[in-house]
């Protein structure tokens, strides 16, 4: 058995055990309450890696599961409770509790495991349970009571789940065909004229083969 004293704001271990990996629905955690915590709405956070795994245990558990959902490793566990009954908002908390969850020898797909419902998914449910009683009070008048600080508005809003991951980028789609050739374009207009040429002075004429025999005929030779 794994069970803790909650006395004040602190967290004394009374009874503990090894806790492994991969359990559903196996490892229970109990706990004891002192006259302070006995009337208030408490509900229990099991936090990892950043992601926070709310138990509801309200006025009367006093036990819950451990999450699922958790790994080995470190876990950080601490409690909060509120007075419905209280003029003003009383809200009591505690310190961290840290608890160590061993590797298991379990082999297999873990796509099956559970999911715990968030803290309102948990609140809804008690209300659903409470609908067949004579309590009367709406599904946020409860969730006040267990803790929700904010206009019946935000409340409506806080229901809403956390968007999913992006999904797996698609496969590249087929090329496209050719498409079809464009119509010839226009002629082009014509270009402008060109500027006229310069005078090239006349150089000296050159001498033909014959011009240079009659101005040196050759010698005959007897």
């Amino acid at each position: 058995m794994i069970k803790f004293l909650v006395k004040g704001q602190n967290i004394e271990t009374l009874e503990h055990k090894i806790i492994a990996a991969d359990q559903i629905a196996f490892v229970k955690i109990h706990f004891a309450f002192d006259n302070n915590w006995k009337p208030l709405h408490k509900v229990v956070q099991f936090t990892q890696d950043e992601i926070t795994y709310n138990r509801v245990l309200g006025t009367e558990n006093t036990s819950c599961f451990l999450p699922a959902e958790l790994t080995a490793g470190t876990v950080k566990m601490s409690l909060f409770g509120y007075d419905a009954e209280a003029i003003e908002t009383v809200r009591a908390t505690t310190v961290v509790k840290t608890l160590h969850t061993r590797p298991s020898g379990f082999e297999g797909e873990n796509s099956n495991v559970p999911l715990t419902p968030d803290l309102y998914q948990q609140l809804l449910q008690k209300i659903q349970s409470a609908s067949k009683g004579t309590d009367g009070k709406s599904a946020f008048e409860i969730a006040v009571e267990h803790g929700f600080v904010g206009t019946e508005a935000e409340w409506l809003e806080s229901l809403k789940g956390v968007d999913g991951k992006d999904g797996v980028n698609g496969k590249d789609g087929c090329d496209g065909r050719n498409g079809v050739d464009g119509l010839p374009g226009k002629d082009g207009k014509d270009g402008a004229d060109g500027v006229p040429g310069h005078n090239v002075p006349m150089g000296k004429m050159g001498l033909t083969e014959s011009m240079v025999l009659m101005e040196n005929p050759p010698i005959l030779l007897p």
